[in-house]
């Protein structure tokens, strides 16, 4: 599908949102409730827009995944498929996030684990024909142990990551090259602002401002998968691309849901929890006036004048599908139009009042007295995720034999919190 076919599609998708709004305003004009007949219609509209929606985007993954597909089957040693190709990725300089993975000056731990022969090694591990070597696993016995990922693979994974996780496209993100912590400075109390002074005078030192360290360790995050054993030896993929980007989306979705709610106990410390070191303090909760079941469009105004200007440059929505359900059809209370606007070119964000919209199942939404339903946030500048650049992986060998399959278990370390509280909006029901 061209992108002139996806631009039209989000034009249809706007085109259904319109008239189910014409459609809804009607009866609010003639001062009466919708018919049976009308509610069908517009409930059908809505359904409509949405399949559009739903057919872009997965257009639009289809045609990232086939972008990626030379890539993949290029892979650590070369396509599976073509001998020649077997140097392929060994001479090219990796990079990820600014850091030089493969190249001259690269970690020397990443020179090993970059070169053609660990990567041969880790294809006929993966198959199966090749038990894990003392010196490059972290745990060994006879059936084998767990080896540590080729640089360019981890790279890889992290980089499917990134772009399934919408908070790791925007948040800092920083690599890690060993399993301590990391400190890193969250501002808790700012400084007030430069004073005026003469050339030559006494300056008044700022007392007021204050940081904690907080420190990030990244965690332990688990995985394990299956693969059919046909699958590994006849896909057109390779063995690498198959088990990376499935334990990849698996990752991000238990990612995604920790940097939301995660308690920051052996997890990541999410942006609505209330608790635990470096946590969003509840002042930066904006709350509904009365309603203890529902909201308005007020919430939504008062959010944004709860962020500081510097801080509403690079903001965005973050809400449930149920919340944007509601916001579909709140007006501007000044010029009467909505707040809510679709996208009309494919791949770009729909927006609420100015701001982009990241819709996640993950954010809550339960509405229920005293709970929260979004948030409103600044991720570049209030949230930091730290990745220790290491997946290990152990192949079980014997478990899933008598179905023909053979698991395969991830072991991924990323930690991550907040560390500035003026960058988050947080939107939350009135307790009584």
């Amino acid at each position: 599908m061209t992108l002139t076919e996806l631009n039209a599609l989000a034009q249809k998708r706007a085109g259904l949102i319109g008239q189910a709004r014409a459609l809804n305003d009607l009866p609010l004009k003639e001062k009466r409730d919708m018919s049976s007949e009308e509610k069908g219609q517009y409930d059908a509209m809505l359904t409509d827009a949405r399949k559009f929606k739903e057919q872009i985007d997965r257009e639009l993954g289809l045609q990232a995944e086939e972008a990626g597909l030379n890539e993949a089957r290029d892979t650590i040693v070369g396509g599976k498929d073509n001998p020649e190709q077997r140097d392929a990725v060994s001479g090219k300089v990796v990079e990820y996030r600014g850091i030089n993975l493969t190249g001259e000056g690269a970690d020397p731990q990443f020179q090993h684990r970059a070169s053609k022969e660990y990567g041969t090694f880790f294809r006929k591990y993966l198959m199966g024909e090749q038990r894990v070597a003392a010196a490059l696993a972290n745990d060994v016995d006879e059936d084998g142990g767990y080896l540590h990922s080729p640089i360019q693979w981890v790279a890889k994974l992290l980089q499917s990551e990134d772009a399934e996780v919408f908070i790791r496209r925007y948040a800092q993100v920083v690599p890690v090259t060993t399993s301590d912590s990391i400190g890193f400075p969250a501002l808790t109390t700012d400084f007030a602002d430069a004073d005026w002074t003469p050339e030559v005078g006494t300056i008044v030192p700022d007392e007021s401002g204050q940081f904690t360290q907080r420190e990030f360790k990244p965690n332990q995050l688990t995985k394990e998968i299956d693969v059919s054993m046909k699958l590994l030896r006849t896909a057109a993929l390779s063995p690498e691309s198959i088990i990376r980007d499935r334990m990849a989306a698996k990752f991000a979705m238990a990612e995604e849901k920790a940097f939301l709610t995660g308690d920051g106990s052996g997890k990541p410390l999410g942006i609505f929890a209330t608790t635990g070191t470096g946590a969003i303090p509840t002042s930066r909760d904006c709350i509904t006036a009365t309603t203890t079941t529902a909201f308005t469009s007020d919430i939504l105004r008062a959010a944004r004048f709860m962020l500081r200007p510097t801080y509403r440059s690079g903001a965005r929505w973050l809400l449930c599908t149920d919340a944007l359900s509601k916001i579909y059809l709140f007006k501007d209370a000044v010029n009467g139009s909505y707040m809510w606007q679709p996208s009309l070119i494919a791949g770009v964000a729909d927006t609420i009042d100015g701001f982009p919209v990241d819709e996640s199942e993950y954010s809550p939404n339960t509405f229920t007295a005293g709970l929260y339903f979004g948030a409103l946030v600044n991720w570049n500048k209030g949230y930091f995720i730290a990745d220790l650049m290491d997946v290990t992986i152990q192949r079980l060998n014997e478990l899933l034999a008598r179905n023909s399959k053979v698991g395969f278990i991830g072991r991924k370390f990323t930690d991550g919190g907040p560390i500035d509280a003026q960058a988050f909006v947080r939107l939350k029901l009135a307790a009584t």
